[in-house]
């Protein structure tokens, strides 16, 4: 966007050209795409850049944490994170601190960073809770380096340079996507091998799949996500995890204490919970009542937050853990016609059953590795 070009520090992260060959889906692309598409697994490096509304609710906060635990492992190698979603600049800085904290201050400090102009008419979504890291770096330095030409051109950049391998992480509004798209559909869609998105998804007779606006992320930029269904699914897999699978996966308070007392003195995450359900219960306070029932005498208590036990249902970092871990569910595939055999896995769209998920204690357990092992780089950092 003009207002990152222009207000964004000089970019220091890039390392190396990029050259676009203009080469299609054939060869050594096509390669990398079959075998992609075939296993759909995050694995070896797998190069993914993630698309997120960081500092509303904790999920995003854990995606994060997870997608570091899994590039500890040298399953993923994050390349980009993009802020989106209502004070996208913010959101882009505290990934930023993130980061820094997770990867320490060279590599978290060079990851691609970039945040995206907010459309007009596009509300974004309400809330935003920082951290102490983020205080003190905007107090003190060193600065956010944040990507220069903005979101989208991050995306296609990525695209280009890891043409046929990356994959897009999408836990936010897809406003950002929508937009590199209309910047350069050809390198998105020979680029991008699979993307990932937390939301629902209806499929017609045809097996062509319509964006749910039940998901709030879809929701958000309704016309962001009709482009991206359109122009992508008939050339990229999706897919795609819904609220029915989060549901089965609940994260409690004892996950959350015990994650903070490993982490001493920069145990943040349950404290931005609470923020994160703070915003959900002052903005949506239906939807608050709904996932958190609270005992009627302590719906307006100062103390109410003492009383919820389950403290996320965890949307974001289960997409993470299914990329990298899809033994564990089992979504519905779908084959649009004419499509050339690109297939979509949708997990967790209806309620019942298991909604995706084989064994909800085992996706548990893989979600709680993969948090603790990015809590422990965080741990190693500071010593």
């Amino acid at each position: 966007s003009s207002r990152a070009a222009t207000e964004a520090p000089a970019w220091r992260g890039l390392a190396g050209g990029i050259c676009y060959s203009g080469w299609g889906p054939s060869g050594e692309a096509a390669l990398a795409m079959a075998e992609h598409v075939q296993g759909m697994k995050l694995r070896d490096n797998t190069p993914v850049l993630l698309v997120t509304d960081i500092g509303r609710d904790i999920d995003d906060t854990l995606a994060l944490i997870a997608l570091c635990g899994f590039e500890a492992e040298k399953r993923v190698k994050i390349v980009g994170v993009v802020g989106t979603g209502g004070i996208p600049d913010k959101r882009a800085r505290l990934a930023r601190s993130w980061l820094r904290m997770l990867m320490g201050e060279e590599r978290g400090g060079q990851v691609p960073v970039a945040f995206d102009a907010q459309p007009e008419g596009v509300p974004g979504k309400p809330g935003f809770f920082s951290i102490p890291e983020m205080d003190r770096q905007e107090r003190d330095g060193p600065d956010f380096n944040l990507y220069p030409t903005g979101a989208a051109q991050l995306i296609v950049d990525m695209a280009e340079e890891h043409r046929g391998k990356l994959h897009l992480i999408c836990i936010s509004p897809l406003t950002p996507v929508a937009e590199a798209l209309r910047r350069d559909l050809q390198v998105v869609q020979e680029g991008v091998v699979q993307i990932h998105m937390q939301g629902q998804a209806t499929v017609n007779a045809a097996g062509v799949m319509e964006p749910d606006f039940q998901a709030f992320n879809l929701s958000e930029d309704r016309a962001a996500a009709k482009e991206v269904f359109e122009k992508l699914q008939g050339r990229i897999p999706f897919r795609l995890l819904g609220k029915h699978a989060a549901y089965r996966v609940s994260i409690n308070r004892d996950d959350f204490q015990r994650w903070d007392e490993r982490a001493g003195e920069k145990g943040y995450l349950t404290n931005c919970a609470k923020q994160g359900l703070e915003g959900l219960k002052e903005h949506l306070p239906a939807v608050f009542d709904r996932l958190y029932p609270l005992p009627p005498d302590k719906r307006d208590a100062d103390d109410w937050f003492d009383s919820v036990q389950k403290i996320s249902h965890p949307y974001d970092p289960l997409l993470v853990v299914a990329g990298c871990n899809e033994d564990l569910f089992d979504g519905k595939v779908v084959e649009p016609a004419g499509t050339n055999n690109i297939r979509h896995e949708l997990i967790g769209m209806t309620e019942g059953g298991d909604a995706g998920v084989k064994d909800a204690e085992k996706a548990k357990q893989a979600l709680g590795k993969a948090v603790e092992v990015g809590i422990q780089l965080i741990v190693d950092g500071s010593r």
